[in-house]
């Protein structure tokens, strides 16, 4: 059986007999990871290195998780790093890439509507838990560090969510903000947070591949 890594650390220090049960503990761990609202950006790095060292066993369904999953981290630059890591060809060919393309520049652009709009039932493809909740976080983010107000209608539509909801998402959401009648005022404190990298700290490929080097043979 194969035993999938439960964290970065265990990543590195994983010994199996070939790359590619490396490879398929990895596949494993990102299917964990978008069941269980959990994020490893450098295990999924190294998977997507290993799509490159062998890209005729490009998983099309577990690459769309990986992207997915650094999505919902916007403003990050995770979705950014990690797709320059994709095949060209499989991210202008394979429609969920596409798709996932396509949203992450409707994202990036404020066309909050038109997203949702994408997003759609598109459930196979959008396929990580609370997905939806950390998308809605980034554009309320992205909103209240340029308006001080809205109004509730407005809001509610770039959310793709119905006025009476928004009480709902408000309860749960981490971020600050009053609504007061058809209007909602966003609290000074919540800005937008600032772009990050992960480049520090990444399983660069030289690491993948010394790692392939050092398994045991079957």
């Amino acid at each position: 059986a194969i035993t999938k890594p439960s964290n970065s650390h265990e990543l590195k220090t994983l010994s199996f007999s070939d790359p590619y049960k490396l490879m398929t503990a990895l596949e494993a761990y990102v299917n964990e990871q978008a069941s269980n609202n959990t994020y490893d950006f450098t295990a999924n790095k190294a998977l997507l290195k290993l799509y490159q060292c062998y890209p005729d066993l490009l998983s099309t369904e577990v690459a769309t998780k990986v992207l997915c999953l650094s999505m919902m981290r916007l403003p990050s630059t995770d979705y950014l790093v990690l797709s320059y890591l994709v095949s060209g060809q499989a991210l202008a060919t394979e429609p969920s890439l596409v798709t996932l393309h396509n949203a992450s520049d409707l994202l990036e652009t404020g066309k909050f509507n038109a997203f949702w709009s994408l997003r759609g039932d598109n459930n196979a493809i959008f396929d990580a838990t609370n997905f939806d909740h950390a998308i809605r976080e980034y554009i309320v983010k992205n909103v209240s560090s340029t308006f001080k107000n809205i109004e509730v209608d407005v809001l509610c539509g770039m959310l793709g969510m119905r006025s009476g909801d928004l009480s709902s998402f408000q309860a749960n959401s981490s971020c600050k903000f009053n609504i007061s009648g058809d209007v909602v005022v966003f609290s000074s404190g919540d800005q937008q947070v600032g772009k990050t990298s992960q480049f520090e700290g990444m399983l660069r490929i030289d690491e993948v591949m010394r790692l392939m080097d050092v398994l045991p043979k079957a």
